[in-house]
């Protein structure tokens, strides 16, 4: 059954588009050069060009704004409250933490305060956070926050997906 949802999703439906793209630039065209274009046979030969170079362009920018839609979010800065409450959108607040180093050589009760205790136990030295559902357009991976440690201290802040 998920392979044919599958099959649906990746050739079916960018399919119908492609030809629903290709069916308003053929009747677009036809009607814009039906007024400018007296001889027939020119006519049809000036109404397929556009379709034909026309379609393929503006479904690759709409397959384009679609991508970008889809899996857009936004960074945000890392504040305690938000970490807390949101615990489903953690992953945007990960770049703020990863880039500003806050945690860089606190030890391991200092991050058990800014963040809780590690919810997963990735190792003795290493904490691992879940990051939420971060929006990607097969959804395969789970993002996840892994503080590294050593004798105790912060020694790095990493990024990870889980497949």
């Amino acid at each position: 059954m998920k392979e044919i949802v599958f099959i649906i999703l990746i050739y079916l439906i960018p399919l119908v588009i492609l030809i629903g793209i290709g069916i308003g630039v053929f009747f677009t065209s036809r009607r814009f050069l039906r007024k400018r274009v007296t001889r027939v046979s020119s006519r049809k030969l000036l109404t397929w060009l556009p379709t034909v170079l026309l379609t393929p362009l503006l479904f690759v920018g709409f397959a384009w704004v679609v991508i970008f839609i889809w899996t857009y979010y936004p960074n945000r800065d890392y504040t305690q409250k938000a970490w807390r409450i949101n615990p489903d959108k953690r992953y945007e607040y990960s770049a703020s933490i990863i880039k500003s180093k806050i945690l860089i050589g606190k030890s391991k009760s200092q991050v058990g305060e800014i963040f809780g205790e590690g919810e997963y136990n990735a190792g003795p030295d290493t904490w691992k956070y879940d990051l939420g559902d971060e929006p990607d357009i097969l959804a395969f991976s789970e993002p996840f926050l892994f503080i590294y440690f050593e004798n105790g201290k912060v020694v790095r802040v990493e990024k990870h997906y889980n497949n």
